[in-house]
Order: structure tokens, then sequence, then C-alpha cells
């Protein structure tokens, strides 16, 4: 179930207008599902970005406020518990001609953390779900004429939230992430990546044609959903962090500089190399050496590239935990801890590599490799 919006008054006395508007959201609703693709809009992305120089007040209306000129300078992370602003905005190439005339997108949040106070649209008119802005929910935002801008008000938001939270952009529960130029019919170009806004963590920021975390990939952590870190000589299966840096298109991006951050509690070898640039494929080959066991702490991890985060892992696994700490090797004291959350003495917790809820077979393989040749920190 949908409803119509009109944006401003004088339009519901504009019939021409309206008319306008309404046939461009039908044109939109129509095509969806049938788009044409290598359209002007194709490549464009919708970010979200906080501009933390406005102080909300209930009474303003924010469009053209988000102070934002390049993509790559959004900032997708709002700091303190203070209500924010901010915007989601259509992000195109600076090499391309976009002319949006309609745009369908939704949203995702944990509505217990993030409290929406405010939100409205940018264009001339808007046809939301019926719920809308409630997590799930979508909308789609037309304009009279078409949009040329590379980067476009869609809509603004504001929020607080009192612990760490991300809201994140999503497909229309209905009609998909499309943006919908002027042809007669419209043309539609499905949104090449969905950005995500972070209240006290960062969001992701991927920016058309540009560097995208989604594309990206941090190889094995992002299997395991956790950073796995251990002493490095030998070095041994799973020692290794493999950053492949790519665009929205999947296109490897070389020379990109990429870095790990860990919070203070990670012991880390003094071999561990935790930068690096990326070569013509677009890879890295890190060695995050190091040991003790993180749980449930946002950012505990932070991988980065060019500035741009590209993941955040809430927790922090070893073989190198003895129930106190890591101590740069792989000995009795660990095998020992191992073994009582291996056969359930202790919860499943430090030794849980792969965070699947168990200490089984799989983790087994892993702390094996580095207990039989006693791994332990290089020089």
């Amino acid at each position: 179930m949908v409803r119509l919006r009109l944006l401003a008054p004088h339009h519901q006395n504009n019939v021409s207008r309206s008319l306008l508007c309404f046939t461009s959201v039908a044109l939109l609703g129509g095509l969806v599902n049938t788009p044409v693709s290598a359209g002007v809009n194709e490549g464009g992305t919708l970010i979200l970005h906080t501009n933390e120089q406005i102080v909300y007040s209930s009474d303003d209306v924010y469009c053209g406020q988000s102070g934002l000129t390049f993509c790559m300078d959004a900032d997708t992370m709002v700091d303190g518990t203070e209500p924010a602003v901010f915007f989601l905005l259509g992000a195109f190439h600076p090499d391309s001609f976009p002319r949006v005339l309609g745009v369908t997108f939704g949203l995702d949040y944990d509505a217990n953390s993030i409290n929406l106070l405010n939100w409205g649209p940018c264009g001339d008119f808007e046809l939301p779900t019926t719920e809308w802005p409630a997590p799930g929910e979508g909308s789609a935002v037309t304009w009279n004429s078409a949009q040329t801008n590379h980067l476009l008000d869609v809509y603004w938001f504001a929020a607080y939230s009192d612990d760490p939270a991300t809201i994140a952009l999503t497909p229309h529960p209905s009609q998909g992430a499309f943006f919908a130029d002027d042809s007669i019919p419209s043309r539609l170009d499905e949104v090449a990546a969905l950005g995500s806004l972070g209240f006290g963590i960062p969001g992701e920021l991927p920016c058309a044609g540009g560097l995208d975390p989604g594309a990206c990939e941090v190889i094995p952590h992002d299997a395991l959903h956790s950073f796995l870190v251990m002493p490095d000589d030998p070095v041994t299966s799973h020692l290794e962090t493999l950053v492949r840096v790519r665009t929205t298109s999947g296109v490897p991006i070389a020379n990109s500089f990429v870095r790990i951050e860990f919070v203070p509690e990670v012991f880390l070898c003094a071999s561990a190399v935790l930068t690096g640039v990326t070569d013509q494929n677009g890879e890295v080959h890190l060695v995050a050496a190091g040991g003790n066991c993180v749980i449930d702490r946002p950012g505990a991890v932070l991988v980065y590239a060019d500035d741009v985060l590209l993941r955040s892992f809430d927790n922090v696994r070893s073989p190198d935990f003895d129930r106190v700490s890591g101590d740069g090797k792989i000995d009795l004291s660990d095998l020992v801890s191992f073994s009582a959350q291996l056969h359930g003495v202790e919860p499943p917790l430090c030794h849980d590599y792969d965070l699947n809820g168990d200490v089984d077979l799989g983790d087994f393989v892993i702390f094996g490799s580095v207990f039989v040749p006693a791994a332990h920190c290089g020089r």
C-alpha cells in the first residue's frame, strides 16, 4: 500500500505539474521490473552523508544544505548522541552526464536504536509506502525536470541514537533501487551501490565509479565473520590478510593505500605488516600477526583503503589466547584454553574462529596448524 504526497501547496493547484509528476511516477513504477541497461544514469549510487555543522530544528527543511561537493568527502559517521541531520544523495561519476527524473529506494535500521525525528524529500513529488520511513519500507521521489547534478539531493532525515547503530539504504520493497531518466517512457538504470550511515561507528560510502566497499574483499575474515590473528613464525595458513580493492563495477583499483587498525587490546607482533599498496590487480597482502580475544566490540578492527572504510569487525579471535591475553606464542597454555572450549567446559567464545557458535573441527584445524609448529612472533 502506498500514499501519494505532493510536496508544495502550489503544486496542488497546478494540475499540469501534478499530472506530469504523477505520470513520471507511473512510468517509474510500471517499468521498474524491466529496466533497460546502459542508460544515462548507469553507474550512479545512493549514499548517506551527515553535515554535523547543522543544528537540528524541527521547523526547518534541509534540502540543499548537505554541504557536500565531492562524494569521497562524505561523512558517514554521526558523532555523539544529539540529533543529527543527514542526507540521501545520488552520486554519479564526474565524467558522466546524468539526467534523473525519478529514484526508488528503501531503508533498513534497528528502530529500537535509531530514533527518526523528521524527514522530507528534495524532489517535486513523493510516493512512499504506507509505513515509511519505518525499517523495510521505501519511497519514490520524482522531479518535474531532469536533474543533472553529479551529487543530487534526494532526501533528508533527522535522527539520533544513544548506542552504536547503522542505518542503511536498501532497494524499495517492491520497486527496487533505480534511477529513471527523462525519456518517454523513462529509461531505468539500477542503482549500482547503496551506502549507509553509522551512529558512533563508520558507515559505508560507495562513490560512483570509485572505490566501493561492498565490491571489495577482506580475506579470510569476511568468510569468518570475525578477524583472525595469529603469530607469524613460521608462516601458516590463515595468516595473511588479502585485501582486494574494487570499484562499484568490480574494476580493480591499483595503488590504493590499505591499512588495518586494531583496538589496543589486540596484541600485535613487532613483525606485523598492517599497511600496503595494491598492485595492478587491486590486491595487497598484509600480515596482521598477533593474538588475544575481543568480543562484540564495535570497530575492534577497521580496514581502510584510501581512507575509505572497507570493513568494521566487532570480533577478534586468535589461537594465541591463554584465558587472559595473547603472549606472542602458541604453547600448552593456549591448548588448555582451546581444549576447554572444544569440550564444552567453557563457552565457545575466543576459540570460535568462524563465529558459528561452536568450537568444532574447523576451529581445530586452524588451531592445530599453529600449535604443531609452535608458532610465535617473528622479529
